[in-house]
């Protein structure tokens, strides 16, 4: 991740993001933080709910990982 940012520049954001193909179901709560940390670390994401990000999740998961948890994983890290 960090090698391909250097390929975009600083003032490039990021306007949309998806988390899909059951890695948001998988991986664990810590882990994500840790990944949406890097992302914000490494690219430009934006700080308001102007972006248009999202997180596909398996439903059946929801229980074990609320989606409280999801979006304070996207919106405040």
């Amino acid at each position: 991740m960090a090698q391909l940012s250097k390929w975009y520049s600083k003032d490039r954001v990021v306007e949309q993001l998806h988390w899909g193909g059951g890695t948001p179901t998988f991986i664990s709560n810590e882990q994500m933080t840790e990944l949406m940390q890097a992302l914000r670390d490494n690219f430009n994401l934006l700080d308001d709910d102007s972006g248009d990000y999202s997180i596909e999740i398996d439903p059946a998961k929801w229980i074990t990982k609320p989606f409280r948890y999801y979006v304070t994983s996207v919106l405040t890290v």
